[in-house]
């Protein structure tokens, strides 16, 4: 069952950084040191596809994207028992994104 709470490390083209995020009814709930991130995700013949928004609330830290503030990014992902690895692109544009990782640490 993928509901719970996992680790989510991402590394993209500015650096990399990690959160924590739980999934569950398919809501995605979560944040880091600087962010919120809220969205909802749907599960599909071992995949989870999401979109998450990420919303600062800490000015004086830098986006790993290098942006200047929130964003809305699309998770597509294989899923693995504990382990779930993908990527994640910026919503209606092309270009480098995120690779991501989440590990599940308990489940609800």
């Amino acid at each position: 069952m993928i509901e719970g709470l996992w680790i989510v490390q991402f590394q993209a083209l500015h650096g990399s950084d990690s959160g924590v995020v739980v999934l569950v009814n398919g809501r995605v709930l979560g944040g880091d040191n600087a962010c919120t991130y809220i969205g909802d995700y749907a599960v599909q013949d071992g995949k989870i596809v999401a979109q998450v928004k990420i919303s600062f609330f800490r000015t004086d830290v830098r986006s790993v994207l290098g942006l200047p503030g929130d964003a809305e990014l699309r998770l597509s992902a294989s899923i693995s028992s504990d382990l779930i690895e993908g990527g994640m692109t910026l919503v209606g544009e092309r270009g480098p994104g995120l690779v991501v990782k989440l590990t599940k640490r308990a489940s609800l």
